[in-house]
């Protein structure tokens, strides 16, 4: 019994990860997109007021954000 649920709860954790890192993929796609159709240079991502603005909305928990 002990094992099934070992299995279970590593299958889950794959799928989870799974659904995570496509959901990354697509948050970098969005962002390398807004880079790219803006003409902004990808090293404007170093910017360390890009970084905070990104983190600060990242942790938000306003609507619309």
């Amino acid at each position: 019994h002990e094992q099934k649920k070992r299995n279970l709860d590593t299958f889950q954790k794959s799928i989870e990860q799974t659904f995570a890192l496509q959901k990354r993929q697509e948050l970098d796609r969005k962002v390398g997109t807004f880079f790219f159709s803006s003409c902004i240079p990808f090293n404007a991502a170093r910017n360390p007021y890009w970084k905070d603005l990104v983190t600060s909305l990242a942790n938000s928990n306003m609507s619309g954000y």
